[in-house]
């Protein structure tokens, strides 16, 4: 029996337990005064009001006693007869101390009722459909037979035939638990109806279900083998002929004890290498894994406890089960070790390969005692070396998961179609955890092919998704049981919400310190390394097992919300510093808008703090840019975009830091290497644009003048020998790289002297329409003028000057040019007549109906000319075009409203 009670407590463990308690156990609450009526003697009150029937059957008696009275006589009479004052016995109480899932009984008195009122226990009571809709809580006495006080007792022969009408829901429900949970009966005998009737639901699931049991006293073989045939074992209790009347009470005492207390089930000489078969057993089906999270560890023991020091997670198994004997000796087995008493050399190899399974969940040590804990002598996750996707190399032939490399390509069909291979060996070699997680990610990149426009999609539209519940199911139910812990992690979305659920209040507690912390509070925290060691802990779980969720918003939500704890919990230093995860999460996870709204203040030159990166780190971002501009520079338009924000992601964050010198001039050479390319988008340019200018902004650096022309001198290049695309050509005309020559001007010994270069891209200018010469003119050109010396400024102004603006059909851009020209002091210019030509543009708003972005162009090129230069004669324009611009943002601004 020592093997059934062990799995009755290990069901209780996993929250996998249900006792139906029968009318035997009522009659333990008896007393000499109060005894619980006999069905016989309940027969024998029907029978004397039914004259000349003869029957035993108690259902139909009941039926003939209901249609002979009707029902209020009928309820009355049950009422008198069960109408008896007794209180809860301590069986009563054991059963809910033991603290099953669900509580099941078939009696209709209060007895159990009582005991969850009186002792406070968490339990919803059901008494019918309703109350089942209504239940919140897990935990659930359920009286699936009814009871007087609800009306709606089940014990005539209607009851019974009609119960799946009268209790649609709750027959439901009990099945369910029939199929799921372990089963002890309590109070029934081999001969009871009820018990009969819960057999045949038993009897309709297949073989693969929990056990069940019933507790009893007749050891009669015939009786056992009948209950063994319906699927019920029966456990035996013995019974001390001293105690009387009492055995049988003591005996269901004695047995519900020794689920209770744990150890009691254990013999007292439970050996150290038991208590280590116990642990391995539990653990050894995570073998396969390359990465745990603590709660697959939580789910297979349960009541463990997680404390979290600078480095990794230590388990304590005794924090919130202190009865444990297998955690009690397993300690007391890791306390000799750690005092070196006994080096245990027969049990070396099951240990280490506990201690090495943990470790691949982050946990590093096992607590011995309140403040002492053993640490594992193994790498924590085994030294999982990921430096392949952490510096976004992935190079598909250095990981031996190449489907999940594509994937983090985005190389969606390449990947699809690997992950559909490895689920064909998976079932051949009968590995169910690689063939569910292919199963998985299989189906993440099913729902993006079947709306990604840029392939063939259609033959995508038709396939269906593999229904992984559903094939979990298929599963043989010894291997089902021992992977499940593991499968349920990635057989759904659920454990990424509760994720993020935990995640999200551990934020919000970090920002209640915080401000307590800002107000002047002293703030003491146990748990401070807490969010670094889970953040760390969920990358090496997607990335060392190859898990497809990262695209998915909720997941990005989660890295946003470790971050932000990152720099809440450093409220008290000087600067931030980020690690080398956090820093691979902010570029790989989180969209750029978003890392720039989190870093935003750091980026502000009045603000105090700033993000520190430390020498190992600036060299990772630099190992990180020169893989992502490798990739960018395959120009392998499949995930050319994945390795550009990438690229614009790790630039930002560089950016809004000090760097080291050497570091500096490395970036500057990544420059010349990311333009050299063909396929730059405009945010390229803005990007090196952007680095420039916080890099003056936040810290007044200074760049050697050579390397910045080396990088305009390319920009020409590149369109003298046409070596561009539309988006990069957009970028030049509108000068997105002017922190270059801003930073160039302010070098005063310096003077751009290149005259034959320049000469011959003004000959490739020459040969672009008047609109493309207008452009380039006002913004690019203008700009290189500023920086060159006499010979080359004299070259640019023909240039400009002979531009045949009049040619232009614009009239706006006829306006435009000609201030521009005026500004420059390129050509003089007739006042009157462009004076004429910006009423004559301006007086097609006056209305206010329509309106053009180019007017706040044409107002600033105004307001410099009276302000700066003094053309008053444009003063009365300029008045006259604030106004429209802003009667037509008031108009607009009501119109919002």
């Amino acid at each position: 029996m020592n093997k059934d009670i062990q799995h009755i407590i290990e069901a209780n463990n996993d929250n996998r337990l249900a006792f139906f308690i029968g009318s035997g156990i009522s009659k333990s609450s008896e007393t000499e005064n109060h005894k619980m009526p006999l069905w016989k003697d309940l027969i024998s009150e029907l029978e004397k009001d039914l004259e000349g029937v003869e029957e035993t059957n108690y259902l139909k008696l009941a039926q003939l006693y209901y249609l002979e009275y009707g029902e209020y006589l009928y309820y009355a009479k049950l009422k008198k007869i069960f109408d008896i004052n007794l209180e809860p016995s301590n069986i009563h109480k054991l059963i809910f101390e033991i603290k099953p899932d669900y509580v099941i009984t078939t009696n209709w008195d209060k007895l159990l009722d009582n005991t969850v009122i009186d002792n406070a226990f968490i339990y919803d009571i059901v008494v019918s459909d309703t109350d089942l809709v209504k239940s919140t809580i897990q935990k659930k006495l359920i009286k699936i037979h009814g009871d007087f006080k609800h009306h709606n007792i089940v014990f005539k022969e209607d009851d019974y035939l009609n119960y799946q009408t009268n209790f649609p829901l709750i027959e439901n429900y009990i099945k369910s638990i029939l199929s799921t949970h372990t089963i002890v009966f309590l109070g029934y005998s081999y001969s009871d109806y009820n018990l009969k009737q819960i057999m045949k639901w038993i009897q309709s699931f297949s073989n693969v279900k929990p056990p069940a049991y019933l507790v009893g006293f007749s050891n009669q073989s015939s009786e056992i083998k009948y209950l063994e045939n319906h699927g019920i074992k029966s456990l035996i209790l013995e019974t001390d002929s001293s105690l009387g009347n009492n055995k049988y009470n003591q005996a269901v005492e004695d047995f519900l004890l020794r689920i209770k207390n744990k150890n009691v089930l254990v013999s007292e000489n439970l050996t150290y290498e038991s208590v280590v078969d116990y642990f391995y057993k539990k653990l050894v089906a995570f073998d396969p894994m390359n990465v745990l999270m603590p709660e697959q560890i939580k789910k297979i023991f349960k009541k463990v406890f997680y404390r979290y020091d600078s480095e990794f997670i230590i388990l304590d198994l005794l924090q919130l089960d202190k009865s444990n004997s297998y955690y009690n000796k397993f300690v007391e087995l890791l306390t000799k070790l750690d005092k070196n008493e006994n080096s245990f050399k027969e049990l070396e190899y099951r240990l280490n390969h506990i201690f090495s399974i943990l470790s691949k969940a982050g946990i590093g040590g096992i607590m011995l005692n309140d403040k002492e804990y053993y640490k594992f002598q193994f790498p924590l996750y085994n030294a999982l070396d990921l430096s392949n996707i952490l510096s976004f190399k992935l190079d598909t032939n250095e990981n031996a998961n190449e489907a999940f490399i594509f994937y983090l390509l985005e190389n969606n069909e390449k990947a699809y179609k690997l992950y559909e291979n490895n689920i064909k060996s998976s079932l051949k070699s009968k590995n169910y955890i690689d063939l569910f997680l292919s199963m998985f990610n299989r189906n993440q990149l099913l729902s993006f092919l079947k709306y990604d426009f840029s392939i063939d999609y259609s033959k995508y539209e038709t396939v269906e998704e593999y229904d992984i519940e559903e094939k979990y199911q298929d599963v043989p139910n010894n291997i089902k049981q021992t992977i499940s812990p593991i499968i349920s992690t990635f057989k759904d979305f659920n454990f990424i919400y509760s994720f993020a659920f935990t995640i999200s209040s551990l934020l919000k507690e970090k920002e209640e310190q915080k401000k307590s912390i800002e107000s002047g509070s002293i703030i003491f925290s146990n748990n401070s390394f807490e969010a670094e060691l889970r953040h760390k802990n969920l990358i090496y779980f997607i990335l060392g097992n190859g898990l497809a969720i990262d695209r998915y918003r909720e997941f990005q939500t989660i890295i946003e919300y470790f971050i932000n704890i990152s720099l809440v919990r450093q409220v008290q230093e000087e600067n931030i510093v980020l690690n080398q995860l956090e820093i691979f999460s902010c570029i790989k996870f989180l969209k750029e808008k978003s890392l720039k709204r989190i870093f935003e203040s750091y980026s502000n030159k009045e603000s105090s703090k700033r993000l520190v990166l430390d020498t190992e780190n600036q060299k990772y971002l630099l190992q990180v840019l020169a893989n992502t501009v490798k990739h960018i520079r395959n120009n392998d338009t499949n995930n050319f975009s994945i390795f550009e924000n990438s690229w614009k992601k790790t630039m930002y964050l560089l950016s809004i830091s000090k760097l080291e010198k050497e570091i500096m001039e490395n970036i500057l050479e990544g420059f010349t290497f990311i333009l050299n390319t063909s396929n730059n988008s405009i945010s390229t340019y803005q990007t090196i644009n952007t680095f420039l200018g916080l890099q003056y902004s936040l810290y007044k650096e200074q760049f050697d003048s050579s390397k910045l022309i080396s990088l305009i001198e390319l920009v020409l290049n590149k369109i003298i020998y046409q070596n561009y695309n539309g988006r990069e050509l957009y970028a030049i005309k509108s000068n997105y790289i002017n922190n270059i020559y801003a930073y160039l001007e302010m070098d005063t010994n310096f003077n751009y002297d290149n005259l034959k270069l320049v000469q011959k891209l003004l000959f490739e200018f020459n040969s672009w329409e008047l609109a493309q010469k207008v452009e380039i003119s006002q913004y690019f050109l203008i700009s290189l003028y500023h920086i060159s010396n006499e010979k080359i400024k004299e070259e640019i102004k023909t240039f400009i000057n002979n531009i045949e603006y009049k040619n232009i059909e614009s009239l706006f851009e006829q306006i435009d040019f000609q201030l521009f020209l005026l500004i420059t002091e390129f050509q003089s210019v007739d006042i009157e007549d462009l004076s004429e030509k910006i009423k004559e543009e301006i007086s097609q708003y006056e209305d206010g109906k329509s309106m053009s972005s180019g007017l706040y162009s044409l107002q600033s090129r105004l307001q410099y000319l009276v302000e700066k230069r003094q053309i008053l004669e444009f003063e009365s324009l300029l008045n006259e075009l604030t106004t429209i611009i802003e009667n037509f943002e008031q108009k607009r601004g009501k119109m919002l409203f």
